[in-house]
């Protein structure tokens, strides 16, 4: 069977890890973040420019590179994080998590047997098409994938305690800009109501040792989150890395074209 990348390596052992966020369903662009020296690759299926039936050759891509891929679902269904994970992706995202039933729900969805719903195919890529033990395979299947809730409003925040209750979470995602919005801060990710709620995750996260992954834009910012616990980190959509570029690459020309 597919075996599991780096990533879980790196959240088990505490150690810091980069990815980057993934809009455009181009193989060559994933193979260029594993060459490039990422750990992981952040599949956005919810923001993305595709849907579910393009993520199975940009999980090949990554795996190719030794890329971890982590697939970013629509939202909160467990036919989704089953089809995520039956092409092999090594984690899932589960967005919009706000209280402890969605986060037994994203849970039980990535679970088979006993204190999971997911549905069982014997059949699929990650168990080898069908060639694979299937209890081996069951094994890994339940211990192997990381299971990353986003909590990404204000209602999220006030409940992740409750929510951290929930045996199997491995990573908590801090939404801050969806927060802001939500919240009515028009995407002022600095609003001390937002700076507050982000307090509160990381606060509870350290209590229970759950590593935390947020966004980043530049560097700069990486050792200040670090400082609050943060461990996990993905830049910013290659739409908009790329977009980034051609700019500055413009703008530096720009006297050259009458402007």
């Amino acid at each position: 069977m597919i075996r599991s990348g780096k990533l879980r390596e790196l959240v088990k052992n505490g150690r810091v890890a980069f990815g980057a966020t993934v809009h455009v369903p181009a193989a060559s662009l994933v193979e260029i973040l594993g060459h490039v020296g990422f750990d992981f690759a952040m599949i956005d299926t919810e923001h993305g420019l595709f849907g579910m039936e393009a993520i199975g050759e940009l999980i090949r891509a990554a795996q190719g590179v030794e890329l971890s891929p982590v697939v970013r679902v629509l939202n909160n269904d467990p036919s989704l994080i089953m089809k995520a994970l039956d092409l092999g992706a090594e984690g899932v995202i589960v967005p919009h998590v706000s209280n402890q039933d969605q986060a037994l729900k994203a849970v039980e969805a990535c679970r088979y047997g006993k204190g999971g719903n997911r549905g069982a195919c014997p059949l699929v890529r990650a168990a080898d098409y069908g060639l694979a033990d299937w209890r081996n395979y069951e094994k890994r299947a339940n211990t192997d994938p990381l299971v990353f809730l986003l909590i990404e409003d204000l209602e999220g925040a006030s409940q992740i305690e409750q929510i951290l209750t929930i045996d199997g979470i491995d990573v908590i995602h801090l939404g801050a800009f969806d927060m802001s919005v939500s919240g009515g801060y028009q995407g002022n990710v600095n609003h001390p109501e937002i700076c507050k709620a982000l307090d509160r995750i990381l606060a509870a996260c350290k209590e229970r040792h759950v590593p935390v992954m947020h966004a980043i834009t530049n560097g700069a910012d990486v050792d200040t989150w670090i400082g609050k616990g943060v461990r996990l980190f993905h830049q910013s959509a290659d739409t908009i890395v790329f977009a980034r570029a051609c700019k500055a690459f413009l703008d530096s020309v720009s006297h050259l074209r009458g402007e």
